[in-house]
């Protein structure tokens, strides 16, 4: 059970979004 690569994954995917929208 890796709890830590699922956050981390979560939070690659938040920040992908962030810089989509700051680059829009």
């Amino acid at each position: 059970m890796s709890n830590w690569k699922q956050k981390l994954f979560v939070v690659s995917e938040f920040a992908s979004s962030i810089c989509c929208l700051t680059n829009a």
